[in-house]
């Protein structure tokens, strides 16, 4: 049975300027009847206390309510591989070429729109109303209907060149001027 975990009570972590006390370990079922093993790519956690996760291996979207409870699921077209939260009550998923808006409505889970790229999608951040993709080799910031704004990196060396191998976007604010 496929679990998605909380740690807690485990000791301290030190991340950058932050550091992270763990007391305890709770572990949460978010399969769906007919999944395979779940491969969780991302999670993002929205004000409400609601949990958005990314299922690369089941090619779904899921929604987990405050207690970690499976309350919707959405279906994609292929492997999810990136989200981030655009609104309060809506995330974006990269699914191959594509960036799908997802809202959450009475606890569901609601395709609202669809962007598509000429490009493969990677990652993705949203930053002061502008999307950045990465491409595996390259970086882009869009606006949020679509248009492209600039490539603000490009390394063709490899296929999976760039900071973290193109799989992660950490946004510095002196690349966004």
């Amino acid at each position: 049975m496929q679990y998605l975990s909380q740690l807690s009570g485990l000791g301290k972590i030190e991340h950058a300027d932050q550091v992270m006390e763990i007391d305890g370990k709770s572990k949460y079922n978010i399969r769906v009847q007919g999944d395979s093993t779940c491969g969780i790519k991302d999670i993002c956690v929205l004000p409400s206390g609601q949990v958005v996760v990314v299922d690369l291996q089941n090619k779904k979207v899921k929604l987990l309510n405050q207690q970690y409870q499976l309350v919707s699921h959405f279906s994609v077209s292929d492997e999810p591989l990136g989200m981030c939260q655009i609104t309060p009550c809506e995330v974006g998923v990269t699914v191959g070429s594509e960036f799908q808006f997802i809202k959450v409505n009475n606890n569901q889970l609601v395709n609202d729109r669809k962007l598509n790229f000429q490009h493969f999608c990677n990652s993705i951040a949203f930053h002061q109303k502008y999307l950045f993709l990465t491409s595996g080799t390259a970086l882009y910031k869009y606006s949020p209907d679509g248009k492209l704004v600039s490539k603000l990196h490009e390394d063709n060396s490899n296929k999976w060149t760039g900071k973290n191998h193109g799989y992660f976007i950490s946004l510095n604010k002196n690349i966004l001027l």
